[in-house]
C-alpha cells in the first residue's frame, strides 16, 4: 500500500491512500461491466484499457476491450444491427446525454417510419430507442457522429424530423446533396408541397398561411422575398437555411425561430414589409356597436356573433357565436389570460355547486347578471364586452362604461360577488 503525505495548515497530516482510489475506480467499471450481457466480465481488462485509451471507436483492436469482455473474433460487420444489451457500454461515457439529444432528430415519431424501422431491426421490437439505433459504434468517425446509414435513410423519409437546424438531414428536402446553383428540391421543386409534407401533418407546426396566391396591387413585395410564377410560396417569407448549425448543446437559438427573411422584426412589423400599415388599422369590436341614434351596427356584432342577437330576449340562451367557445374570440386579442386570471387562478371552468348558486342568484342579490355559457364560467361572466346602449336589461348592462368593462366594481367586490362566503 502506497501512502502519500500532504501537509495542510496547522501541521495536520492527512493520508491519501491511492490504492483505495484504485479500488473505487476498479469497482465502478466492474459493476457497470456486469450489468449487461456482452460487456466486459473482467474488470482488469477494462481498467487497463481505460487508463491507456479513452476513445473506444478507433480502428485498432485494442479499442474493442473498452466495450467487449473479450476481443471479438474477426472484424465487426459494418452497420450491424443494434444490440440493446450494449446500451450500458454507451452510458459509461455518454451518461450526460438527455432526451434533448434527440430533439428534432427522432424519425421514429412518424408512425409509418417507426413500423418500418421495427421490421428492419434498427428499432427493437419493444420500440425503445437505443443509442445504436442511430449510431454504429464500429462506423467511420467522419464528423457525422458515426451515424448509421439506415438511420439517415429513415430521417430522409420521416415527417417528424426537423431538418432546419443542422446539415445532416439535407436529403429530407433535396433529391441529392445540394450545391450552389443546384438545389434539386423534391416534389418537383414545388416549395409549397415540400413544406406541407411535414407542416400539413401532426408532426410539425401548422399555421394558416396565404400561399399559392398572387399578391394584390396594394401589396409591395421586397426584392429579397421572391415569388414563384408570380405567386406567394412558403419560401417567399421563410428562409429554411437561416439557422443551419445553430443548435448548441441540444438548445436552439431563440432568435428568429420561425425563419423569417430579413432582420428581426415584430410579427406585425414583418407583415408591413409588404402590406401598407395605414390600411390595417386595428378594429376594436367593443366600439361602434351602436350609432349616434342608438341603432345596432350589425357588422360590428358579427365580429363575435354568427347572427345578431335579439335585444328583447334576456340571457345568453339564444345567443350564437362565430366559434364554439367564445373565450377563443376574447383570447385572440387579450393573450395570456387563460390559466392564471384573475388572482393567479384558472376560473374558466365549471364552478362548484356553491359558486353556481351564488352566480344564479347574483341578479336578485346585487342587481348584476353574471352569465355562464353552457354551465361554464367564461370571460364574459366577469366582463361586459358590449358598448353602452346595446343591452336593454339593467342587470346585464352593468360594466359597459367601467374600466376593463368589469361587471362588478373593482376591488374586493370582484371576489365577493361570487365568493359570498369570503365577506
Amino acid at each position: 500500500m502506497t501512502v502519500n503525505k500532504v501537509m495542510f495548515p496547522g501541521n495536520v497530516l492527512v493520508p491519501i491512500v491511492t490504492s483505495i482510489v484504485f479500488i473505487v475506480v476498479y469497482g465502478f467499471f466492474s459493476g457497470v461491466s456486469s450489468a449487461s450481457e456482452g460487456l466486459p466480465g473482467s474488470s482488469q481488462s477494462v481498467q487497463s484499457q481505460v487508463v491507456e485509451k479513452e476513445f473506444p471507436h478507433g480502428t485498432d483492436g485494442e479499442s474493442c476491450l473498452l466495450c467487449h469482455a473479450v476481443r471479438p473474433a474477426g472484424k465487426a460487420p459494418q452497420q450491424a444491427l443494434p444490440d440493446s444489451t450494449m446500451q450500458t457500454a454507451c452510458d459509461r461515457c455518454h451518461i450526460s446525454l438527455a432526451d434533448s439529444h434527440y430533439q428534432g432528430s427522432d424519425p421514429f415519431l412518424d408512425t409509418e417510419i417507426r413500423k418500418e424501422a421495427m421490421d428492419s431491426g434498427i428499432l427493437p421490437k419493444n420500440g425503445q430507442l437505443a443509442c445504436t439505433s442511430c449510431h454504429d459504434p464500429h462506423g467511420k468517425t467522419d464528423g457525422k457522429g458515426i451515424l448509421r446509414a439506415e438511420y439517415l435513410g429513415f430521417c430522409n423519409k420521416s415527417r417528424s424530423i426537423d431538418p432546419h437546424w443542422n446539415n445532416r438531414h439535407c436529403l429530407s428536402c433535396h433529391e441529392r446533396q445540394p450545391v450552389k446553383g443546384n438545389v434539386s428540391l423534391q416534389k418537383g421543386g414545388d416549395g409549397i408541397a415540400l413544406c406541407n409534407r411535414c407542416h400539413a401533418s401532426v408532426y410539425a407546426r401548422a399555421d394558416i398561411h396565404p400561399v399559392g396566391v398572387e399578391p394584390s396591387s396594394t401589396v409591395r413585395i421586397p426584392a429579397h422575398m421572391v415569388l414563384e410564377n408570380g405567386k406567394l410560396t412558403c419560401l417567399t417569407c421563410h428562409d429554411p437555411f437561416c439557422q443551419i448549425g445553430t443548435v448548441k448543446k441540444g438548445k436552439r437559438f431563440k432568435t428568429n425561430v420561425v425563419f423569417l427573411r430579413g432582420k428581426q422584426r415584430s410579427r406585425s412589423g414583418f407583415c408591413f414589409l409588404c402590406h401598407v400599415g395605414e390600411n390595417y388599422n386595428r378594429l376594436n369590436p367593443h366600439e361602434q356597436q351602436v350609432d349616434e341614434q342608438g341603432r345596432i351596427q350589425e357588422e360590428t356584432c358579427l365580429f363575435c356573433h354568427s347572427s345578431v342577437p335579439d335585444q328583447q330576449v334576456p340571457g345568453v340562451g339564444t345567443v350564437q357565436f362565430v366559434v364554439k367557445n367564445p373565450n377563443a374570440t376574447c383570447i385572440g386579442c387579450h393573450h395570456g389570460f387563460t390559466k392564471a386570471h384573475p388572482a393567479g387562478t384558472d376560473h374558466l371552468k365549471v364552478p362548484s355547486r356553491t359558486i353556481m348558486r351564488v352566480l344564479k342568484s347574483s341578479e336578485q342579490r346585487i342587481g348584476v347578471a353574471l352569465p355562464l355559457f353552457k354551465g361554464k364560467i367564461v370571460c364574459t361572466t366577469c366582463h361586459n364586452p358590449h358598448q353602452a346602449g346595446v343591452i336593454r336589461f339593467a342587470a346585464a348592462a352593468t360594466g359597459a362604461k367601467r374600466g376593463h368593462k368589469l361587471r362588478l366594481m373593482p376591488g374586493i367586490m370582484q371576489c365577493i360577488g361570487c365568493h359570498w362566503d369570503k365577506r
